[in-house]
């Protein structure tokens, strides 16, 4: 005979918790808390779900600990997700999950042991925030989710496996996230910034805010992926130097950018000039010594130093893919359009970020967008279509490289 039962606890504070325990075959077990009479129900539901059709089972007779499955499980992913990616899991495994919950049994982790874990580093974050020398090492709200979310995959593993009955993870409470504040450049600005930037970096900052692409995607850009005949650009590949190429963070991120014609001609400028350079006929924007360009370098060498020469806030190169969102969005290009020409992986991501679209076909913004970057033609370019009065003279396209 089976029995499913709970015994009720107040705590201090005024609040219950339910003790979900049962009985079969005279083995007893604990099942965990919950903190409502609901999630009680619920849970003595599936227990008795699965005495009924037999897959109830017994504790293990071999003790499995969580580093120990976690492990198995780093490795049955593999080839599913990116290397990045799960480098990534591996990563919050080792720095933060092993060391706290590594040794406890995958039947001892209930919901209870996760929010102690939670807790316990949200308020070493906030040490860190008010005494960040003594408390140098800590992760924020938004990663300590992410690090909930890995333990979720993994013992929802270990419950499809037949190791635990249930996987509590979903049942704990994650952290209130901070509202990411998203900075953008408006064209007047980016305008200052092109007329202080190193000469050689024009065409590829002009390329960033028209295609919206992402660092990785504009270092690994080659010739190949510019049809000069059509007005396009293919993003097919990303470059990091972890991980060499690879494809771009979605299927949909695999995209045709339709630009038009004062980039073109950049572009035809800086293709002659790496033409010029020996060894430097692949990438469109490659570094001096003809590789692919070091981010961190472009950032404390270029970036910042040209965004501060101009006066402007100091933001990340990323800002100029929303920079490029946000334009898109005021000249009215709508969601879907603006999804495609980002690549994000489904339209919604976009308006989650985006808002105010109008309607406009996705063919018809190009030339808009450039005459909302870089000024009207008579003002960037001459009436033959070159652009090489769009910066001053000391700093031409036609000196880039």
């Amino acid at each position: 005979m089976a029995t499913v039962f709970w015994d009720v606890k107040t705590l201090k504070d005024g609040s219950r918790r339910y003790y979900v325990r049962s009985k079969v075959r005279d083995i007893r077990r604990s099942h965990g808390s919950c903190r409502t009479l609901r999630e009680a129900q619920t849970l003595k539901g599936e227990i008795l779900k699965s005495i009924a059709d037999g897959t109830y089972f017994e504790a293990p007779k071999k003790k499995v600990t969580f580093s120990e499955f976690a492990d198995g499980w780093l490795d049955t992913i593999s080839g599913t997700v990116k290397e990045s990616t799960r480098d990534t899991y591996k990563r919050i495994l080792d720095n933060h999950l092993i060391p706290e919950l590594g040794d406890l049994s995958l039947s001892g982790i209930d919901k209870e042991t996760i929010e102690r874990y939670r807790t316990k580093k949200e308020k070493a974050y906030k040490q860190h925030k008010n005494n960040p020398d003594k408390y140098p090492k800590a992760i924020g709200p938004t990663s300590i989710n992410r690090t909930l979310q890995v333990i979720n995959m993994v013992l929802a593993e270990a419950q499809a496996q037949g190791l635990i009955l249930r996987n509590p993870t979903p049942f704990a409470k994650r952290l209130k996230e901070p509202d990411s504040e998203i900075k953008i450049l408006t064209p007047e600005e980016f305008q200052q910034l092109l007329v202080v930037l190193p000469p050689k970096f024009v065409c590829f900052y002009v390329t960033a805010i028209i295609t919206g692409a992402r660092e990785g995607e504009l270092i690994g850009l080659q010739w190949g992926d510019v049809d000069f005949k059509r007005g396009y650009i293919h993003i097919q590949r990303a470059w990091t130097p972890e991980y060499g190429y690879t494809p771009p963070k979605s299927k949909r991120g695999n995209r045709f950018i339709k630009i038009g014609p004062r980039l073109l001609q950049l572009l035809s400028y800086q293709k002659a000039l790496c033409e010029e350079r020996t060894g430097a006929e692949d990438l469109v924007f490659p570094s001096e010594e003809n590789t692919p360009l070091h981010r961190q370098n472009l950032l404390r060498r270029v970036h910042y130093p040209a965004l501060e020469r101009a006066g402007l806030e100091r933001i990340r190169f990323h800002d100029l893919r929303h920079s490029c969102a946000s334009l898109l969005a005021d000249i009215g290009v709508i969601t879907p359009a603006i999804s495609a020409h980002l690549g994000h992986s489904r339209p919604s991501t976009t308006s989650d970020i985006y808002t105010h679209v109008f309607p406009q076909t996705a063919e018809g913004y190009a030339v808009d967008q450039e005459i909302a970057i870089l000024g009207e033609p008579d003002q960037g370019s001459s009436k033959d279509g070159k652009v090489t009065p769009l910066i001053k003279a000391e700093n031409g396209p036609n000196e880039t490289s």
